[in-house]
Order: C-alpha cells, then sequence, then structure tokens
C-alpha cells in the first residue's frame, strides 16, 4: 500500500500546484484585466467621439459649402439683374446726355 500512498500524495500534491497556478493566474490577472478592459473602454469611448466629431466636422463643411453654394447664387442672379439694370441706366444716360446736347443746342440758338 506504500506505493498507492505515494502515488496519492503525487496527485494531491500535483492537484494542489494546478489549483494554486490557477488561483494565482486569477489573482494577478484581475488588475491587468481590470486595466485592460479600462484601457479597452477609454479607447472605444475616444473613437466614438472622434467619429462623432468628424460627422460633426463633415456637417459643418457641407452647410459652410451649401451656404457658400447658395449666395454664390443668390449673386449671381442679382448680377445678372443689375447687369439689367446698369444697361438700363446706360441706356437712361445715353438718353440724357441726348436731351442735355439738344437742351444746349437750343440755350445756344435763343442767345
Amino acid at each position: 500500500r506504500p506505493a498507492g500512498r505515494a502515488t496519492r500524495q503525487r496527485q494531491l500534491k500535483l492537484a494542489s500546484l494546478e489549483r494554486w497556478v490557477l488561483v494565482s493566474r486569477a489573482v494577478l490577472q484581475l488588475p491587468f484585466r481590470r486595466w485592460y478592459l479600462w484601457v479597452s473602454d477609454s479607447v472605444a469611448r475616444q473613437q466614438a467621439q472622434d467619429f462623432v466629431a468628424s460627422m460633426l466636422e463633415r456637417r459643418w463643411a457641407k452647410a459652410r459649402a451649401g451656404g457658400m453654394l447658395r449666395a454664390w447664387l443668390d449673386e449671381a442672379g442679382r448680377s445678372e439683374e443689375a447687369a439689367q439694370g446698369r444697361s438700363e441706366l446706360l441706356a437712361m444716360l445715353n438718353e440724357q446726355q441726348e436731351l442735355n446736347r439738344t437742351l444746349e443746342k437750343s440755350l445756344t440758338q435763343y442767345k
């Protein structure tokens, strides 16, 4: 029976050693696991914030570009009207100059 007892003792020692290894890993890994989870959480949070910030940046850039385009189109429409107004003003100016010339001629005739 001593051989059976020695085998049993050896099995108990191996079992206790395996259990001690598992417990020590769990004890040692717990702070590192917490740290890993904290880091992965903060990285995920930062990535989400970066994603939202880039979305907002793209939205604001799109809005700025749209505003500039709308302002440009409005100005182009006004410029077309202003061009028509300018041509009308130039025509009226020419008419006024002709009228002034005829008045000057008539004044010189009466002097």
